[in-house]
């Protein structure tokens, strides 16, 4: 690589780059995508397919109820929350709380050593 094209994605970085926190993916994906293209010489898009399918595989089973672990990580899980009075904090009205199903995740030991050593 020539003295000149390495000034240039040099500069093209520097413009490119961003400071904070972004609301959503999207927003994160777009300024990060800029910085990384031209270090790993692949596409955008070739990065986002494989997390696509893994999230697909991640909501299918939950789908399912079945129980998701991710080693060194934790584990996702599905758990039913029975039906419960609540009440509206406006207005003090007592309202009625539908049974529903959600998800729950347990750190794995070591990543919560980690946190809380």
């Amino acid at each position: 690589m020539t003295k000149q094209k390495k000034n240039e994605l040099k500069e093209e970085e520097e413009e490119n780059r961003t400071y904070g926190t972004y609301g959503t993916n999207e927003e994160t994906d777009a300024h990060t995508a800029p910085h990384t293209s031209h270090v790993s010489h692949t596409t955008h898009t070739s990065h986002s397919s494989p997390q696509k399918a893994l999230y697909a595989i991640i909501r299918e089973a939950l789908t399912q109820g079945q129980k998701i672990p991710l080693p060194g990580v934790g584990s996702f899980s599905v758990e039913l929350h029975a039906a419960r009075m609540g009440r509206n904090p406006r207005t003090g009205e007592s309202i009625a709380i539908p049974a529903r199903r959600r998800i729950h995740f347990k750190a794995a030991k070591g990543l919560r050593q980690l946190l809380n050593p």
